[in-house]
């Protein structure tokens, strides 16, 4: 018997492999490496322009009507954030009857234009950009489109926990009809919990202020007060039209 034809030969497969792991994991496949401080969470600071929008902070439960409901009265909630620890901020919206879509918009600045802008998205997929702004205790958003406009102004009293908002709307450039009108009232502001030592925070911090500093820890701040959205609400409203475009 030929000794040299039955001698253990590696597995080319076993060596490709091998090779593979050496150069994926060079320190072993079990090693655990230093998560590098990237650019995303270095940014995750509060952006001085948004610093008014603190007022805002907090769940609000909406009352309201809509021209094209009469007779129906809308209940509903929104909630308004900080995003990024301050980098941005949002609105989290959601009405319990049929007919209003649950929307979803983040708000942030161009600091050339000295201007606001939001992103806002919605159930259906509609997505539109608004301008913004918000300016003593009046908080507008608006756009000019030849074929759907829209403008929302809200004024804010009652020491920040009240808001009156109406919105109006223009087709192909028809004259101004009402739209959406909510008013505003706070329930409570978001409680918000140091990550690193567990420390309570001021509504709106974005971070931990305790070792004298605001920035002193860097430890980041989450917010434990979500929207919370009706399941059964949210089915009902899926399976049912929209009768009208907003």
């Amino acid at each position: 018997m030929d000794a040299r034809r039955h001698s253990l030969r590696p597995c080319p497969s076993r060596s490709l492999i091998e090779s593979v792991a050496a150069e994926t994991y060079p320190f072993g496949s079990h090693s655990t490496l230093p998560m590098p401080q990237t650019p995303m969470a270095e940014a995750s600071v509060p952006n001085p322009a948004l610093s008014s929008w603190r007022v805002l902070v907090g769940e609000w439960v909406t009352v309201g009507s809509h021209p094209y409901m009469p007779g129906i009265t809308l209940h509903g909630r929104t909630v308004f954030e900080w995003l990024a620890a301050g980098a941005f901020f949002m609105m989290r919206s959601d009405i319990d009857e049929p007919g209003i879509p649950s929307g979803i918009a983040i708000i942030g600045t161009d600091d050339a234009k000295s201007e606001c802008s939001m992103l806002y998205f919605d159930e259906r997929g509609v997505s539109r950009r608004y301008e913004v702004s918000l300016r003593g205790n009046v908080l507008r958003w608006w756009r000019n489109d030849p074929h759907f406009s829209q403008r929302f102004t809200c004024t804010i009293s009652d020491g920040g926990r009240t808001m009156v908002g109406k919105g109006e709307l223009s087709k192909d450039g028809a004259p101004w009809e009402p739209d959406l009108a909510l008013t505003y009232t706070k329930t409570q502001s978001p409680s918000v919990l140091c990550r690193g030592c567990r420390t309570r925070l001021a509504a709106g911090s974005g971070y931990c202020t305790r070792g004298g500093g605001r920035f002193a820890h860097g430890h980041r701040a989450k917010s434990f007060h979500p929207l919370q959205l009706n399941p059964t609400v949210r089915r009902r409203k899926h399976l049912l039209p929209k009768p009208f475009d907003l």
